[in-house]
């Protein structure tokens, strides 16, 4: 059996946006020189996704709509998660609470994001120390 995995990395300049990633799927396939099979095509964070298997604009602008109502951008205040109050992330598929670090974050709050990257970057790197208590606070799986 043969395999082939590549990553495709899509920045858009706003919140939301549609991004027809059919040609890059394709190319992908054609790399890969397997010529039957399935392609399997996964975000990596589903909350950040919605697959649209249709290009058509009225659905588009349906999907828009549908995804405002559901998560509408303002006000911010709305939102309880992802606060200095309440801060989550995910990691390798585990989910941490990373509430408590928040004030001793090496980068500040907000840190810094890699525009080139997306990753977010310290000022200075945590001390093997705090990676360590960090991992004892273990909250679940994804």
């Amino acid at each position: 059996m043969m395999t082939y995995r590549k990553e495709l990395w899509f920045h858009l300049p706003k919140r939301r946006g549609l991004i027809n990633i059919t040609e890059s799927v394709q190319e992908a396939v054609n790399e890969s020189g397997i010529r039957e099979g399935l392609v399997l095509v996964n975000a990596m964070n589903i909350s950040a996704s919605v697959f649209i298997n249709a290009v058509e604009k009225g659905l588009h602008a349906d999907f828009e709509t549908w995804l405002e109502k559901l998560a509408p951008e303002l006000p911010y205040e709305q939102y309880k998660h992802n606060t200095e109050a309440d801060c989550w992330i995910a990691v390798h598929q585990k989910v941490w609470d990373i509430t408590d670090f928040v004030a001793e974050h090496p980068g500040g709050s907000a840190g810094e994001l890699s525009p080139s990257s997306g990753e977010m970057r310290t000022r200075k790197p945590h001390s093997k120390e705090r990676i360590m208590r960090g991992a004892e606070a273990e909250e679940g799986i994804v």
